[in-house]
């Protein structure tokens, strides 16, 4: 018989866990070292905040239309206007993107808080955050990683 923590079977926290912690940091987990290691979460909104946020901006579609518009009359279009409209895309579309980096960050930062914090407490070092994949680096005592998979924000773990 398995014993019930948190209201889910041993055996089967074990394996989600197990299934969490990549190969490599296994090993490394053996050695008994501190190993440098991604920790992905698992929420990852970048895609559908890039999209509402095209999708939202007046802008972009106006430029993109008129862009598509100039372009499917290339034989008559000239040259300078369709110039003018793909700069005017460009720059549309560099705003958006900027507002949706923002709003990404907005978004995962208080996951990436609650983990940084997690690993901090844990005696991990060198920790580093990154956006456009919400990961975090640091460089983690083996001790810790078990810890760190069972978090539900923890999708995996990798060297």
């Amino acid at each position: 018989a398995c014993t019930i923590a948190s209201g889910i079977p041993v055996t089967a926290q074990t394996r989600d866990i197990s299934d969490k912690i990549s190969p490599g940091v296994r090993r490394a987990m053996a050695k008994g070292t501190t190993i440098p290691v991604f920790v992905e979460l698992r929420s990852q909104p970048q895609k559908e905040i890039l999209q509402r946020m095209e999708a939202e901006s007046s802008r972009l579609t106006l430029a993109k239309f008129a862009f598509e518009k100039l372009a499917g009359n290339r034989a008559t279009t000239p040259v300078k206007d369709l110039d003018s409209a793909r700069d005017e895309l460009d720059v549309a579309t560099s705003g958006v993107r900027h507002n949706a980096a923002q709003a990404i960050q907005d978004e995962i930062r208080p996951e990436q808080d609650t983990i940084n914090a997690m690993l901090s407490a844990a005696g991990a070092t060198n920790i580093q955050r990154y956006y456009i994949v919400n990961v975090l680096y640091a460089d983690v005592p083996a001790s810790a990683i078990s810890a760190i998979a069972e978090r539900p924000e923890v999708a995996r773990i990798v060297l």
